[in-house]
């Protein structure tokens, strides 16, 4: 069985991480939409025609379909796709009363927001340059030749800027798939926040449809619907996993 993700860009890897760490041993077929990246601030209905365009190239390659974007996820999907959703509506906020809403802080893309019923007691921060800003950092990182290529302290200003208001809460929903890259950097400002970026409610949906086979290393072939970046995709996949043993494939 061909495991099958979807996203704009690198935010996906960060759902594939541990979809590898939860379902290791099914063959991966990674789909980066890198020639319509980003999704964040595209109007609904390009971002559909470009989504199903997407997930339809993903179901011609794999036998399980996931979007592992938050943007891509908010539109209907229909049967048989598994979404990645941040848990924040009035009908899925989980836990929420084991934290007060007004100490839940929400960050999200544009797009996302229009398209969530968020509970009208959690605090919203907009970033909208922030996923952007991940991807042209790791990509500046790699064509520099550094070795830690998920080195994020070059955003730090901005994280600063837009969450110091937010000092005090208690959990932080990332509504991105990018922003896992900068829990470092999120705490740094507003402490030691508990996150929920959605990846559990994803595997816990994943259960019965995948299976762990540690003997079988997952072996993964990255497709692009623009430039090639397979050796980024890559090596920023094994800084993820802190492992060097994946096998990668190109398209």
């Amino acid at each position: 069985m061909t495991i099958g993700v979807y996203d704009s860009g690198l935010g996906g890897l960060t759902a594939l991480a541990r979809i590898l760490d939860r379902f290791v041993g099914d063959p991966v077929y990674f789909l980066a939409d890198n020639a319509h990246s980003p999704f964040g601030n595209a109007e609904e209905s390009e971002l559909r025609k470009i989504v199903d365009e997407g997930i339809k190239r993903l179901r011609q390659n794999a036998d399980v379909a996931i979007v592992a974007c938050n943007t891509a996820s908010t539109l209907r999907l229909g049967d048989g796709i598994f979404p990645l959703l941040p848990p924040v509506s009035r009908s899925n906020c989980r836990d929420v009363t084991e934290t007060s809403e007004k100490d839940i802080l929400l960050m999200a893309t544009e797009g996302t927001l229009s398209r969530l019923d968020v509970n009208e007691n959690i605090k919203i921060a907009h970033t909208p340059e922030l996923a952007e800003s991940i991807e042209k950092t790791v990509h500046a990182n790699f064509a520099c030749g550094k070795t830690e290529l998920l080195d994020f302290d070059i955003l730090i200003d901005y994280i600063s800027e837009k969450l110091k208001p937010f000092r005090g809460v208690k959990r932080v929903i990332l509504g991105c798939s990018h922003y896992p890259y900068v829990k470092k950097q999120i705490r740094e400002v507003l402490g030691d926040v508990r996150f929920d970026d959605g990846c559990d409610a994803l595997l816990s949906s994943l259960e019965g449809t995948l299976a762990f086979k540690p003997e079988l290393p997952s072996s993964i072939t990255f497709d692009f619907t623009g430039k090639d970046e397979t050796e980024l995709y890559g090596e920023v996949l094994r800084e993820l996993m802190n492992t060097r043993r994946t096998p990668m494939n190109r398209r």
